[in-house]
């Protein structure tokens, strides 16, 4: 829905190098009627861990990420935005300039508090209508996606997490490696959305310092965000869900 949109695939085709990992051996996402609920109901943005976007240097170090589906219009926006952080960050050469994490930090700021606003204007009677009238009429698997009262459940999911998500950057000190966020993609979030009959991805018993590099992320994230967690889902008890479960 949202890759093989000609104008993703423009952005995604001319300015970067595109790689698919698989999240496990044999995984099969791709359920019609999941499907169907999140083209009919989540169209504008799903913000699920089961699919993540990283943007990458040559040395594995993640500069942005992005996980979950989103419109091609929300999603081109989210694309601009790694563009930018890769301008704001590294010269020509990706070679990371001196007051690059700094104004980064500045950028992801701005980036949260605008944010904060569209998920207060979907939260306001009839704001989704003005939010989505750039949007562009869609049809996924023959499937239909119209725009109704609806969508502000959508809008408000996926502009609380990317809020969410840009203050939690702004915090960093220094660029993560891809295993130490990847690791807790994968193994800080138990939901799938495969069927019953599908074959499961079988989840290993990480090794011993992926386990330490675990603990150490959640002890981090703990610290800078309470009881928050933007790797993983909070339960009710502790606050806002992330992930739009």
């Amino acid at each position: 829905m949202t890759f093989s949109d000609k104008r993703v695939a423009e952005v995604v085709n001319s300015k970067f190098v595109a790689a698919w990992v698989n999240r496990g051996a044999g995984f099969v996402n791709a359920e019609f009627w999941t499907e169907k609920g999140i083209a009919d109901r989540n169209y504008e943005a799903y913000p699920t861990k089961n699919i993540c976007t990283f943007f990458l240097t040559p040395e594995g170090k993640v500069f942005y990420y992005v996980a979950g589906s989103y419109s091609p219009e929300l999603f081109v926006k989210i694309l601009e935005t790694a563009l930018s952080l890769r301008k704001i960050l590294f010269d020509e050469k990706m070679e990371l300039r001196e007051k690059g994490p700094a104004e980064a930090a500045r950028y992801h700021e701005d980036l949260a508090g605008d944010y904060e606003d569209l998920k207060l204007q979907a939260e306001r009677p009839g704001g989704w209508q003005s939010l989505v009238k750039k949007f562009q009429p869609v049809s996924y698997r023959k499937q239909k996606h119209v725009h109704s009262e609806s969508c502000s459940w959508s809008l408000k999911n996926g502009y609380e997490y990317l809020s969410e998500l840009h203050k939690e950057w702004m915090g960093r000190k220094e660029l993560p490696a891809f295993d130490d966020v990847r690791y807790l993609y994968l193994y800080g979030n138990d939901f799938t959305e495969e069927t019953a009959d599908s074959k499961h991805v079988v989840r290993p018993e990480p090794p011993a310092e992926q386990k330490a590099i675990a603990r150490r992320l959640r002890a981090q994230q703990a610290e800078a965000k309470g009881d928050k967690d933007l790797f993983g889902i909070d339960t009710p008890a502790k606050g806002v869900n992330l992930f739009g479960q």
